[in-house]
């Protein structure tokens, strides 16, 4: 596809889901609005198949802010029927010979399986280098970087992504005594073994501008260019601790503080879901900094919209999600889920089907998925609208 067919394509889809925003505050019914948002990502992002692997339920820090419930209550932690090494390895295989091109190995901590993990890079990096296509990325909290820096050197990472929560202070509130020492210690080891395509991710809650300045500081001491700021998801379990519309305010306050101090540096992206987060998303719709106007439109189609803060940073929102569609995660024990929401509730951890039960093929899970999308996803959007339509009418009403 050329370069001018792939941006009005962008553009187009872009407008699409702007356009379920703009349906929803009007009222629009759910099930009509899921039917377009349905019809559109067929149309525009059916190209690339992608796979999270929750590689074990097992973490050495214990976040405050963690959506397992089993971080919370540890007799809820999944300990028997894991998947084994030779499971992974046939999955990936599977999922490869499937034409899944996208790979993600995630919670809870992938460095306190090693042997799991580095059974699955391998695999990963050897068909990478037949297909340049398979991209891959691991998700850690980094306190094992150290441990395992000159391992790691040897694959080709999209990403490696580190978790960082603030300054030291914030950080270790969060996450525990000694966090972000050892988080730091792992950096440096990062740095030091020249690890390519590191970025980091945070969650903010309740953090303070200076907090979040300091955090911009070390990153980019540790020769890290990229990060993704998300916020969080309020659950039974963690306390229903969840970011709050101040949290995104000082967010991008701080965002645009720090980018009027450099000259270059670091890509900040402030990631937002329409699902998990629609009370935030529907203020900052009706207050007009989700808006048409400051729209940006990536080279690639992308299921979200992008909005410009800086010429360095930019605003995320997800706003059709993909999983089920052409996005799946496994969990340690072969449960699969559409994506981290069901993994959050003991209840519905268990998925809508094991990995074992299809032989641990991927293709007949993905097309049983794919007809569980339309009711998955007006589940969610029923709280979209509610809180699109509630904010319209607070606003009529002041």
């Amino acid at each position: 596809m050329n370069v001018l067919k792939t941006a009005a394509r962008s553009i187009e889809f872009s407008n699409a889901q702007m356009n379920i925003l703009e349906a929803f505050a009007n009222g629009a019914p759910v099930d009509a609005v899921t039917a377009y948002a349905f019809a559109n990502l067929e149309e525009y992002h059916t190209n690339r198949k992608k796979l999270a692997i929750g590689i074990n339920d097992e973490c050495n820090l214990s976040c405050k802010h963690c959506y397992y419930p089993s971080s919370h209550d540890f007799g809820l932690r999944i300990r028997k029927n894991l998947l084994t090494e030779e499971n992974w390895r046939k999955i990936v295989a599977y999922a490869i010979f499937d034409n899944v091109t996208t790979f993600s190995i995630a919670g809870k901590e992938p460095l306190m399986s090693p042997d799991k993990t580095f059974a699955i890079l391998d695999v990963l990096e050897h068909e990478k280098q037949v297909n340049q296509e398979i991209s891959y990325e691991m998700l850690t909290n980094g306190t094992l970087l150290a441990e395992h820096a000159e391992h790691l050197k040897e694959y080709h990472f999209e990403n490696l992504v580190v978790s960082m929560d603030g300054n030291l202070t914030f950080h270790n509130k969060i996450r525990g005594q000694y966090a972000f020492e050892q988080l730091e210690r792992g950096l440096d080891a990062a740095k030091a073994h020249d690890l390519k395509t590191l970025a980091v991710t945070t969650i903010e809650i309740n953090n303070d501008a200076n907090s979040l300045k300091e955090m911009f500081q070390t990153i980019m001491s540790k020769g890290i260019n990229r990060i993704g700021i998300g916020f969080c998801v309020s659950t039974d379990y963690n306390g229903k601790i969840g970011s709050s519309i101040d949290d995104v305010y000082e967010t991008l306050r701080a965002v645009e503080d720090f980018d009027k101090e450099r000259e270059k540096g670091m890509n900040i992206s402030v990631n937002l879901s329409a699902t998990e987060h629609a009370p935030l998303v529907a203020e900052l719709y009706h207050k007009g900094v989700i808006n048409k106007n400051n729209m940006i439109f990536p080279d690639e189609v992308f299921p979200q919209l992008f909005f410009e803060i800086t010429p360095y940073s930019m605003l995320q929102v997800d706003v059709i999600p993909s999983g089920l569609h052409n996005a799946l995660r496994i969990d340690c024990d072969g449960a699969v889920v559409a994506d981290c929401f069901p993994i959050m509730s003991p209840e519905t951890r268990g998925g809508f089907t094991n990995i074992r039960d299809h032989k641990f093929e991927i293709e007949p899970v993905y097309a049983m998925a794919k007809k569980m999308w339309i009711p998955y996803v007006e589940h969610l959007y029923g709280g979209l609208r509610a809180a699109l339509v509630k904010e319209k009418n607070d606003i009529v009403q002041a």
